[in-house]
């Protein structure tokens, strides 16, 4: 087995099988990788990464991180990392964290401005998961922390029975004043009147 060939079985163990629907693509991206084809794997595992696809995008980011398939770059593989990372990719968040004792502070925030604008995008399009991402990406990645807007989107997503929103809500609030909850409050209230979620509340695919 050579170098590469090693790398790649390093990389699909760590970021386990994708889903049904993908798995085509995913097993091409493999192929690609393994053949020695890097920018050719690098945009097929990309192409899954943006289109929602968590293990490719820790891939992404894992590639990113190494140089390999395109330039070394560090603000892209902490985009990709902390993307893997919120859609529960476990090994995400250590890589991310690898990553984030390599940059200043300004890229960290340069890098979590474009995750919350790729986030707003996906609530704009009605996407239910990205409601939780969001709210934890607020409480725990934004720089600084705002746990205002985590608690406005944990209850949006508790007000549509999302796992785990009501448990996430309820810790938010601790961290909040009286008078910040009572303020977080009516802004979830109106951030879900003005949303898709208040009008479709059809259960995830």
């Amino acid at each position: 087995m050579n170098r590469l060939t090693k790398y790649a079985a390093a990389l699909l163990w760590l970021a386990g099988a994708p889903s049904v629907v993908a798995q085509d693509q995913f097993d091409q991206a493999t192929a690609l990788l393994k053949d020695g084809s890097l920018p050719e794997a690098y945009r097929a595992f990309l192409a899954l990464a943006e289109r929602g696809d968590a293990e490719a995008a820790y891939n992404i980011a894992l590639l990113s991180k190494k140089g390999i398939g395109q330039p070394q770059n560090y603000r892209v593989s902490l985009f990709w990392a902390w993307t893997a990372s919120l859609g529960g990719i476990e090994p995400g968040e250590m890589l991310a964290e690898s990553l984030t004792g390599l940059m200043p502070e300004s890229a960290l925030s340069e890098v979590s401005l474009r995750l919350a604008d790729a986030l707003e995008t996906r609530l704009d399009a009605g996407d239910r998961p990205a409601i939780l991402q969001f709210a934890r990406m607020q409480a725990e990645i934004a720089v600084p922390p705002d746990q205002t807007k985590a608690y406005i989107w944990y209850s949006v997503g508790a007000a549509i029975g999302l796992d785990g929103a009501h448990v996430a809500m309820r810790e938010t609030a601790s961290k909040l004043s009286p008078l910040e909850l009572i303020d977080a409050q009516e802004q979830a209230l109106e951030a879900f009147r003005n949303s898709v979620f208040s009008k479709v509340s059809a259960p995830e695919s």
